[in-house]
């Protein structure tokens, strides 16, 4: 990169010149290239300030993945000439957060995960983030919800969709590989949505259920980042609620329909957001008055009414 902030690709392999981190506040770009021990330049990460309606504050979003997944890399510079032109022209603004979120882990089942599986992907470190996520929302008292896959041994339920991808057929009911990664297991109580179609929503009764416990924002892990992650923040924003996805919780078996798609999500159908920025709105809504603080609230006020009745 130049003085000027104009910028040249830097290809894996070359030789690090350049210094660890750049910044460029008119565009609202931070590069970080990560040099190797032997001085040779690894791919990299960028950072980009999206700034939404006028009552919004400045978000930073980190477009990323881990080197484990390939899913990660820098933006180029038509990427972000695209993206700039899409603000300009009344795209990519911020749907924000809500009070009421549910922690919605799609699809990370062994099907999609175990090496052995035709579908299956190295997503360690998207299982890793997703893990701190659900923690977080686990110890707040927030809603978790899962989805799976899982077709019956004849596969007349898969539809259209398994000709389009035979290997789906890998996913049937009863077998290790419909099941949600060990690592990330549901607890008893927590919900998982068996369904048919890449949507979380299509032909199943997610939206009821969300509705019924009053939750109006979904903040988004799983896999595919191209297939189930994009179909289900489509279906969610067209449900009205506030849609998140988190860059580096979710995942695919190649880098550029990862990084593709999270770019259009992004444009039109959600927020793409990071795993630290994720963890910070659970806390403010844990703190500031959302639906754990309101569920608490309500409890302290059973218990007390309940304790003048016995007294």
């Amino acid at each position: 990169m130049d003085d000027a902030g104009c910028g040249r690709s830097v290809a894996p392999g070359d030789v690090a010149r350049i210094p660890l981190l750049i910044r460029f506040p008119p565009l609202g770009l931070i590069v970080i290239v990560i040099t190797a021990p032997d001085g040779r330049v690894q791919p990299g990460r960028l950072s980009r300030a999206l700034i939404g309606g006028p009552a919004s504050a400045t978000k930073l979003t980190e477009f990323g993945g881990s080197p484990e997944s390939g899913s990660g890399g820098t933006v180029d510079e038509t990427h972000r000439r695209t993206f700039d032109d899409y603000r300009q022209k009344g795209l990519a603004a911020r749907c924000g957060f809500g009070t009421r979120p549910v922690l919605l882990i799609v699809d990370f089942i062994n099907g999609f995960i175990d090496p052995s599986s035709p579908l299956g992907g190295p997503l360690g470190h998207e299982i890793q983030e997703t893990g701190k996520l659900l923690e977080a929302f686990r110890r707040a008292g927030l809603s978790v919800v899962y989805t799976t896959i899982a077709y019956r041994p004849d596969l007349r339920d898969a539809g259209m969709w398994i000709r389009k991808v035979p290997a789906l057929e890998t996913l049937k009911k009863g077998t290790r590989m419909v099941e949600v990664d060990a690592r990330i297991r549901p607890l008893v109580g927590e919900t998982v949505i068996e369904k048919k179609q890449a949507a979380a929503f299509f032909g199943t009764d997610l939206d009821a259920e969300l509705r019924s416990r009053g939750i109006d924002t979904i903040v988004m892990t799983g896999c595919t980042t191209s297939g189930c992650i994009r179909a289900s923040a489509i279906d969610s924003i067209q449900h009205g609620y506030h849609t998140a996805v988190v860059a580096d919780a979710v995942g695919d078996r190649a880098h550029g329909p990862h990084q593709a798609n999270l770019f259009d999500i992004d444009a039109k159908y959600g927020d793409v957001i990071s795993t630290n920025e994720a963890l910070d709105y659970i806390a403010s809504v844990t703190t500031s008055g959302g639906f754990a603080s309101e569920a608490d609230t309500t409890f302290r006020q059973w218990w007390s009414q309940a304790n003048r009745a016995e007294g």
